[in-house]
């Protein structure tokens, strides 16, 4: 090349012979298929609650055709729905009123029930699967959660899935229809509910309070056998009784 003018200079034979340009055409689609699977990667790992919401769901929906597992074999009277900022009335009010005697319902709270370790959706459909109810505690703070949206949406496939009814629904404070999601007001138009009186008076604390309880029906401890029965507070075990033979016990409360 030396002594040629620039011109007269084939650039493209010296730098793109055949072989020059195989190389570049493989290291250009290597580096295209990392830079996809990086961002598909990125994008699965930034919604990966999300994705993981959607496998679950995937499941649910998979089932929904299959035979409904005896009650009996359920771990929890109710996995309770809540939102974060009405912990303190679930925790003060409602739990001590459900978990003593003669019910002793056995409940599921997120707060101290959730495994550690587990993904909080596989917690939410473990927990609405091994329970004999779900409680949706309704308020505003409830219908502004991501999270408590998709466990209502979780239990409503799962309302639809088995002949059953496992719903129970406490609006805790009034709520205005017509800004309620499409779901939530056809559950509250096609499913009873539990309305909290406000103010709280006793009287209509206590009526409402039966409601709860009768909506909820005979708790895993209320067995008429001879087996004996774990104290409130451990995990109920294996009995003889069917969820058929359970009946209500009388309750001093409501008379």
């Amino acid at each position: 090349m030396r002594g040629q003018f620039v011109q007269e200079v084939d650039f493209d034979a010296m730098c793109f012979t055949p072989r020059r340009r195989l190389w570049l055409g493989m290291a250009l689609s290597v580096l295209g298929c990392v830079t996809a699977f990086g961002v598909i990667g990125g994008v699965i790992f930034y919604y990966r609650t999300e994705v993981a919401y959607l496998v679950h769901l995937a499941k649910i929906r998979s089932t929904s055709k299959k035979t409904v597992r005896n009650l009996s074999e359920a771990s929890y009277d109710a996995f309770v729905c809540y939102s974060g900022k009405n912990r303190k009335w679930v925790l003060s009010k409602m739990c001590p009123s459900l978990e003593r005697p003669p019910e002793s319902y056995v409940l599921c709270l997120f707060d101290r029930d959730f495994r550690l370790g587990s993904h909080i959706v596989t917690n939410i459909v473990d927990a609405i699967d091994q329970s004999r109810k779900v409680i949706v505690v309704l308020t505003q703070h409830f219908i502004d959660s991501k999270w408590c949206q998709w466990e209502l949406e979780m239990a409503q496939h799962k309302l639809f899935s088995e002949d059953r009814e496992f719903l129970v629904l406490l609006e805790l404070e009034p709520l205005e229809r017509r800004r309620l999601p499409r779901l939530l007001r056809f559950l509250l138009d096609t499913r009873p509910v539990v309305r909290w009186p406000r103010p709280e008076t006793a009287p209509a604390v206590k009526a409402a309070a039966a409601e709860l309880r009768r909506a909820l029906g005979p708790s895993l401890r209320q067995r008429p056998c001879s087996v004996p029965l774990p104290p409130p507070g451990d995990e109920p075990g294996p009995s003889d009784c069917t969820a058929d033979e359970r009946t209500p016990l009388l309750n001093i409360n409501d008379t």
